[in-house]
């Protein structure tokens, strides 16, 4: 963890003082909110409330990789012969920064490419949760379960579920979140705190 803040820059500010404008100019909804803005002061990150040092930590590596490889990637996908990788790496940052049209796009040319690595689950993730947030649920499932289904890394594949749980919920389909409560709990190297959420939520839905 402390390894990964050196390589950013801090700034707290408070959003009802001095950081009144900063919070009107980033749509800035609910607190605490942390952004993670590039060199131009574009929002490349978002985390609203609290999140564990585990899931902390996973953003804040996302956010240092993101920023850091893009450059490339974009040079990269203007050759004939770009690799699929290339393509999904584009499309988990595009998901990543919220820009789902790009998003979308360079995913269907990783998957025109028959991509199958670690980072099709990663951009998969990033778009559901453009159409999770955007309360466009049906679209958001389709794209966590290509996820979970493809996912490389436990990380990848646990995010996934816990997204598929909430968005079951959203849904009232307490059927189907039952379900991934109990794959969440039952799987391997699952992230700590999304087993906590599904044993706490199962409860509250009567377990089974």
């Amino acid at each position: 963890m402390v390894k990964l803040a050196a390589q950013l820059v801090p700034l707290k500010v408070n959003a009802e003082k001095e950081g009144v404008d900063l919070a009107k100019t980033y749509k800035v909804q609910g607190y605490p909110t942390i952004l993670f803005l590039n060199a131009e002061g574009k929002v490349r990150g978002e985390i609203g409330g609290y999140l564990p040092p585990e899931e902390f930590s996973i953003e804040m590596q996302k956010f240092i990789e993101l920023n850091a490889m893009y450059p490339k990637l974009l040079e990269e996908s203007k050759s004939a012969n770009a690799s699929g990788e290339t393509f999904a790496k584009l499309a988990w940052t595009y998901g990543s920064w919220k820009e789902t049209k790009e998003a979308e796009a360079s995913l269907a040319k990783a998957e025109s490419k028959k991509y199958k690595g670690e980072y099709l689950a990663k951009a998969c993730n990033a778009i559901g949760d453009i159409y999770q947030m955007s309360e466009e649920i049906d679209k958001a499932i389709p794209l966590f379960k290509k996820a979970d289904s493809s996912a490389v890394k436990a990380e990848d594949r646990s995010y996934a579920k816990i997204s598929l749980l909430f968005c079951y919920l959203s849904k009232q389909d307490v059927t189907n979140a039952k379900r991934m409560c109990n794959e969440i709990i039952k799987m391997k190297d699952a992230v700590k705190s999304h087993v906590e959420t599904a044993k706490e939520i199962l409860k509250e839905l009567g377990g089974g």
